[in-house]
C-alpha cells in the first residue's frame, strides 16, 4: 500500500482501536447462531477527565486500551468510513481481545484482503483472489503495548501516527459534545524524490472523556496549501461487547480463516525436497533461519518442473525444481546463471558436496571503464542434486546478511533431504 493511503487507513483505525459501542445482534459464521451483545461492559468503571487537565498521548492510549478491556467479553467495533474513494461509506468490523492482544477484522481494509487476524505472532490476511492466507511479522516499531494493539487495527506502521513531536492532546468538541482530541500532524514525502514535495497530514481522533471510547476520527492531507480530496476521510464508530462464550473457541485463531502452518504446507509439495529443517541455528555471525512460508507451484505461477518455494526468515528463499520433469534443454538451461539487464557475472565459487554440486554466483550492476564487471553487488546460488535443483535467493536488500559468499555457503552446506 502506498505510504499515504496506508497512513490514512491507519489513522482511520487508530480511532477504531479506541472505540466500541453497539450492534444489536450478529451472526457467528463458525457456529451458525446469533450472538447477543451488550451495549456496554458490565464491569467497566467510568473514567473522568477534567477539561483542561493535562493528559499526555501515552496516557490517552492506555486509557483507550483500558476502555476496550472487559472481563469475559470481546470489544466489538463497527466503523463507518467515508474516505472519498468510493461512492458509499465502507463498513469495517473489529473484534478486540485486549487481554490476549488479539484482533480480528472483517471488511475492506484498503487491500484485497477481506479478513485479518493479528496477534503477538504476526498478522494473518486472507486474500480472496488467490484463496490464501498470508502471514507477516508483527511491527517492530511500536514502543508500547497500547501502540501495538492500535497498530494491529491500522494498515500502517506505528511510526506514522505515534512517532515524534507531532502528537498532541487537548480538550475539544465533536458534534456538540465534549471530547478529548488526540491529534497527529505529520509531514510525509509526496513521492520517492525530494522534488516531489511534502504532504502535510492532520488527523484528529475524538474520544468520550467519561468512557474513553472513540467517537469519531477526521483526517485530511494538504499539498503546498491545497487540500487533497483523495487524502480526506471521516469515520464514525460504534462499540459494544460480545460475551466470549458466544464466540467460537477458535475465533482469534488464524486457522479459522484458513491459515495453515508452513511446515504443514510442505507436505502438499510434490517432489524430492531439500530444506534447512524448521530452523537453522545461528553461527559465525549469521542469524538463525526460521521457516516462514511455503509457496506451491500454483501460487508461484511457475512451470511444470517447479516443486515450490520455501521461505526462511530473515532473508533466504529456496526455489526447488524437479529434474525428472525437465527435458534436455531445460536441464542445460538450469546450469547457467540468470543475468538481467545491466548485470554481469563478477564471481563464481564452486562448492563440492560429495555427490552434489553447489555454485555461488556474484552478480554486479556496475561496470568498470575497461568493460569488465565491478565488484559483486548481490549473490545467488544453485545446488544440483540428482532429483532436484535448488536455487538460493536472498532479499537483495542492502546489508542482507546472507547475501555473501559466506552466507550462501552456509545455506548450501546445511541443505538436507526432507524425508
Amino acid at each position: 500500500m502506498h505510504a499515504r493511503n496506508a497512513a490514512l487507513s491507519g489513522l482511520i483505525a487508530v480511532a477504531i482501536v479506541a472505540l466500541m459501542a453497539c450492534f444489536d445482534a450478529r451472526s457467528n459464521g463458525e457456529q451458525g447462531r446469533t450472538i447477543a451483545v451488550e451495549g456496554s461492559c458490565p464491569a467497566r468503571r467510568a473514567t473522568t477527565w477534567v477539561a483542561g487537565e493535562e493528559l499526555t498521548p501515552g496516557a490517552v492510549l492506555n486509557l483507550l486500551a483500558e476502555a476496550l478491556s472487559c472481563p469475559g467479553h470481546v470489544a466489538h467495533v463497527t466503523a463507518q468510513i467515508d474516505d472519498g474513494l468510493e461512492a458509499d461509506a465502507r463498513t469495517i468490523e473489529y473484534w478486540l481481545d485486549i487481554e490476549k492482544g488479539a484482533v480480528r477484522i472483517l471488511g475492506s481494509d484498503g487491500s484485497d484482503a477481506p479478513e485479518l487476524i493479528a496477534n503477538d505472532e504476526g498478522e494473518f490476511r486472507r486474500y480472496l483472489d488467490e484463496d490464501r492466507v498470508e502471514k507477516s511479522d508483527p511491527s517492530p516499531l511500536c514502543s508500547t503495548y497500547s501502540e501495538s494493539l492500535l497498530s494491529y487495527l491500522i494498515d500502517t506502521e506505528c511510526f506514522f501516527f505515534f512517532a515524534g513531536p507531532g502528537l498532541s492532546v487537548k480538550a475539544g468538541e465533536h458534534d456538540g459534545r465534549p471530547a478529548v482530541v488526540l491529534r497527529s500532524q505529520r509531514p510525509f514525502p509526496a513521492g520517492p524524490d525530494e522534488e516531489d514535495g511534502i504532504v502535510e497530514y492532520d488527523v484528529r481522533v475524538y474520544i468520550d472523556p467519561e468512557t474513553f471510547l472513540l467517537l469519531a476520527a477526521v483526517g485530511e492531507g494538504t499539498f503546498e496549501g491545497h487540500s487533497l480530496p483523495t487524502e480526506e476521510f471521516a469515520a464514525m464508530y460504534e462499540v459494544d461487547f460480545v460475551p466470549l462464550d458466544l464466540l467460537a473457541s477458535d475465533f482469534f485463531d488464524p486457522s479459522s480463516i484458513g491459515y495453515v502452518e508452513a511446515i504443514t504446507r510442505l507436505d502438499g509439495l510434490q517432489g524430492t525436497l531439500y530444506w534447512l529443517g524448521e530452523t537453522l541455528p545461528a553461527t559465525g555471525g549469521l542469524s538463525e533461519l526460521r521457516i516462514d512460508d511455503v509457496w506451491s507451484p500454483e501460487r508461484a505461477v511457475q512451470p511444470g518442473d517447479y516443486i515450490g518455494i520455501i521461505y526462511y526468515e530473515p532473508d533466504v528463499a529456496l526455489h526447488e525444481y524437479d529434474v525428472a520433469k525437465m527435458d534436455g534443454d531445460g536441464r542445460k538451461y538450469w546450469q547457467d546463471f540468470f543475468l538481467i539487464l545491466d548485470e554481469c557475472l563478477a564471481e563464481t565459487v564452486e562448492i563440492d558436496l560429495g555427490g552434489a554440486r553447489g555454485v555461488i554466483w556474484g552478480k554486479s550492476n556496475k561496470e568498470n571503464e575497461d568493460g569488465t564487471c565491478g565488484p559483486p553487488t548481490h549473490y545467488e546460488a544453485r545446488v544440483f542434486f540428482d532429483e532436484t535443483i535448488v536455487t538460493i535467493i536472498t532479499s537483495e536488500n542492502t546489508g542482507a546478511e546472507f547475501d555473501s559468499v559466506e552466507g550462501m555457503e552456509h545455506v548450501i552446506r546445511a541443505l538436507k533431504r526432507r524425508e
